[in-house]
């Protein structure tokens, strides 16, 4: 061995590739390594858990949900590990990130997928961004310039039609809306109109009373409404 193991260590620099060379401990349980030029990671015992043949180093990032899991980058292709070493989502995409508490958004080839956090494929990767929404199980995806939504059995919610659509509260229930005019409104989760496409600008908040409100403007002239579309 060359440097020290010590997770969360010091960085050590390589004085021979003969040898294994530890570099940096990413996280308290693994540090990559390296061997003859090149790279593995080892745990925390020392055993080498992913073997040296690697020409990049291994960048990990955990998350720590209901275990620990680790996204891991393999010459620039992502996977996730649990905490047992267990390779929840094989290391083939561009990219992985969290979305929400529950899902993983997966980027390949500019197209993205979610899977769910044992790493079964929820939605298919034929939208260009996909957000999740933990609360009720929806997940925003956007299609070129439009949004839509859809369920976690992939069934539409509402139509891939919107310029924008933001969800209002954490049950997704109402969700600020512009289609392919310029004017903006308030839909339900079924389409529904709540407040008419024809304000320059919507946003909400709480009232004193903890009430979710909507300002609206046309112009000059400010509305207020309740969340049924009454003005207030």
């Amino acid at each position: 061995w060359k440097g020290i193991f010590e997770p969360l260590g010091e960085k050590y620099e390589p004085q021979n590739d003969d040898y294994f060379v530890l570099v940096k401990c990413m996280t308290k349980d693994y540090c990559p390594m390296r061997k003859n030029g090149k790279w593995g990671l080892l745990n925390n015992k020392g055993e080498v858990v992913i073997d040296f043949k690697y020409n990049r180093e291994i960048d990990m990032v955990y998350y720590e949900l209901n275990q620990t899991y680790y996204i891991i980058n393999l010459d620039g292709q992502e996977g996730l590990w649990d905490s047992n070493s267990n390779m929840v989502i094989e290391p083939i995409y561009d990219e992985i990130m969290k979305s929400g508490n529950n899902y993983w958004l997966c980027e390949i080839d500019g197209e993205c997928l979610i899977k769910d956090i044992s790493g079964k494929t929820v939605l298919e990767n034929k939208y260009d961004s996909i957000v999740a929404y933990d609360e009720c199980s929806y997940f925003l995806v956007r299609k070129g310039n439009l949004f839509g939504l859809l369920d976690i059995n992939n069934n539409v919610i509402l139509n891939i039609e919107y310029k924008m659509l933001k969800p209002v509260r954490k049950n997704c229930e109402l969700f600020v809306a512009q289609k392919t005019g310029t004017k903006i409104g308030v839909i339900d989760n079924k389409g529904n109109s709540v407040i008419d496409f024809k304000y320059d600008y919507i946003n909400y908040c709480k009232s004193q009373t903890g009430e979710i409100i909507f300002l609206a403007q046309i112009f000059d002239t400010q509305y207020i409404f309740n969340i049924k579309g009454e003005k207030i």
